[in-house]
Formats: C-alpha cells, sequence, structure tokens
C-alpha cells in the first residue's frame, strides 16, 4: 500500500522538480553556451516535446526510487 502511494507521490515530486531544474538542456538558453546551441536551434514545439520528455523520464525515475524506499520501509515494519 505505501508504495503504491510513494510511487504516486514520488512521480509527482520527479515531474514537479524536474520543471525547476538548472542543468536541463534548455535551462539556460544564453548565447554562446556551446550545449545549448542544438536546443536553440530547435522550433519551439520540439524544445517543448524535449521538455516534457525529460520530465516524464524524471518523474518514473523518481517515482521508482520513492516506491521502492516506501516498499522496504513498509516490509520492515514491526507487525
Amino acid at each position: 500500500m505505501s508504495g503504491g502511494g510513494g510511487f504516486v507521490i514520488g512521480g509527482a515530486l520527479g515531474i514537479f522538480l524536474s520543471g525547476m531544474r538548472y542543468d536541463a538542456p534548455g535551462a539556460f538558453a544564453l548565447p554562446g553556451m556551446p550545449g545549448n546551441v542544438a536546443f536553440q536551434n530547435m522550433k519551439w514545439y520540439r524544445q517543448l516535446w524535449e521538455g516534457i520528455k525529460d520530465m516524464g523520464v524524471q518523474g518514473y525515475k523518481s517515482a521508482k526510487v520513492l516506491f521502492s524506499a516506501l516498499a522496504i520501509i513498509d516490509n520492515l515494519e514491526l507487525r
């Protein structure tokens, strides 16, 4: 039960926090930065898609970690 709740909370938290990351490809779109040139040259809908895809991947990773942690804690509790 707590593992499923952890998956949902971890996914929501991961999506929220990935939107505030500063190391993402389009985080700082400053001219002259070598890592952002390809991202800057994309069309706006492609940039949006890349951002949403990154948020989904990070949300799923966070959900798996919190699911595992809470499932282990749930099994270790005294019954």
